[in-house]
């Protein structure tokens, strides 16, 4: 394969066995090697060369393995994998835990995490964790729906120049009432804690936000759909205030695949608290792809029963209001 100046090559396997109905396991191999690449002038002997490590060596050569397995119960499944990665300028080790729950149709719990040990050649040290735990609730025939989803961050880099740690707390609810078939009222609270310690200087902030969209289908086949939204985001420390208003169209161009267009007279921007949606000012388009257990029933072509949809995310199913959303 070639990238540019460099020339190299790949190749991997993964291996799985079907232990029973229930149980699976995963074993799998990757190598990456460069087998020629162009080397730019050093035009400072005392910097490292831009594209390598220390040594001048590429960063894009690893070995990598990963074991994994799953289990998949009446009620509840979990899935597990271990990643070792070696290349030239680092070594990482992940393990990666997922539990989901439907003990009863109207009720949905997951629980994800991610532990992450990375060394550097230089001497550095990464140390990241995540875990997110994620409540759905889609009580039948009630018209109403109630998602939430909180995650917890650790991150901490030492051995470096300058030592840093953060730690983030991250809470999204959504709660969403229809009227009738057409028309929809979702509320969202979001609230988000931040704590950041670098070179011994101390640094922390709490922000929160608080929505509400209103939408409604019309047209032939109810195909289209009109909204409106208004936002809030406080940042508490510095007592400020950011505001978004903006008005959406919709049109539903395939089977769980929407395109819309929309307008934010005015606008802000967090990523942790746009509950996937653009709020920055100004014209945007929009392509929202619907992916639950229905959705990859049919992409499969698998029979699905009621168990088997246990194994999908809470937060993006059930309801026309969940969706994968790619701009």
């Amino acid at each position: 394969m070639a990238n540019g100046p460099r020339v190299f090559s790949s190749v991997g396997i993964q291996q799985r066995w079907e232990v029973n109905e229930r149980l699976r396991l995963d074993v799998g191999f990757e190598r990456s090697d460069t087998l020629r690449q162009a080397q730019p002038t050093n035009v400072n002997s005392a910097a490292p060369a831009a594209n390598g490590n220390l040594s001048g060596q590429p960063t894009d050569d690893f070995t990598a393995i990963n074991v994994g397995a799953a289990y998949n119960a009446e009620d509840w499944s979990a899935t597990t994998r271990i990643e070792a990665r070696e290349s030239n300028d680092s070594d990482k080790v992940s393990w990666l835990l997922g539990l989901y729950s439907e003990r009863k149709q109207e009720l949905g719990m997951a629980l994800a995490s991610r532990l992450t040990l990375t060394d550097f050649e230089g001497g550095e040290q990464n140390r990241q964790a995540k875990i997110s735990f994620g409540l759905a609730f889609r009580p039948r025939p009630s018209r109403w729906t109630a998602l939430n989803k909180l995650e917890l961050t650790y991150d901490d880099v030492m051995g470096g120049l300058a030592e840093n740690s953060t730690r983030k707390a991250l809470n999204n609810f959504v709660v969403n009432y229809r009227r009738n078939l057409h028309s929809q009222i979702s509320m969202n609270y979001g609230a988000k804690y931040v704590r950041q310690t670098f070179d011994g200087r101390y640094f922390s902030a709490f922000t929160d936000l608080l929505g509400i969209e209103l939408r409604q289908d019309f047209g032939t086949g109810r195909k289209w759909d009109f909204g409106i939204h208004a936002d809030v985001l406080r940042s508490k420390d510095e007592g400020v205030y950011d505001y978004s208003f903006g008005i959406e169209l919709g049109k539903v161009i395939g089977k769980n695949l929407r395109l819309s267009a929309g307008y934010n007279i005015a606008g802000f921007q967090d990523h942790d608290l746009d509950f996937g949606r653009f709020r920055e000012r100004g014209p945007y388009v929009s392509m929202q792809f619907k992916f639950d257990q229905d959705t990859l029933h049919d992409l499969l072509g698998a029979r699905y029963h009621d168990k088997d949809a246990r194994n999908a995310d809470p937060t993006f199913g059930g309801d026309d209001n969940s969706a994968t959303t790619i701009r």
